[in-house]
């Protein structure tokens, strides 16, 4: 009786531990977040430069670590695009000056066909 006692005080123990170390855990990018510091700039001057460089709709954003440096990056439809086109654009969170601006890859690209696949022919204008 004493023995089971002691067991489960132990087996507590251990899930206290295991709890508060699970609690306490971070990810690389929150180490390296706090590491850097706070960002100089904020998320809203950053956003202005980002869309200075695309102009459009920000549609996500977020605080990255990349390189060791706290970078803001912008998912952007830009104004005029057809939907479904997207600019990320990456801000110096420091300095507030754009790094770079790349395209992001169409969601559902690859289902409108392969390059040099031709369509079926439109039942409008073929043969009857």
């Amino acid at each position: 009786m004493k023995t089971a006692k002691v067991m489960t005080a132990l087996m507590a123990a251990a899930i206290g531990v295991g709890g508060f170390a699970l609690a306490h855990a971070q990810t690389a990018d929150q180490y390296q977040q706090e590491k850097q510091g706070k960002p100089k700039k904020s998320m809203k001057e950053a956003e202005k430069a980002a869309l200075k460089e695309v102009p459009g709709k920000v549609i996500d954003h977020k605080l990255e670590t990349e390189q060791g440096r706290n970078v803001y990056s912008f998912d952007i439809q830009p104004k005029g695009a057809s939907e479904g086109t997207v600019k990320q654009v990456e801000v110096d969170a420091n300095t507030g000056k754009v790094m770079s601006v790349d395209n992001q890859p169409v969601k559902g690209s690859m289902e409108r066909g392969q390059p040099g696949e031709t369509a079926p022919p439109s039942q409008e204008g073929g043969m009857r």
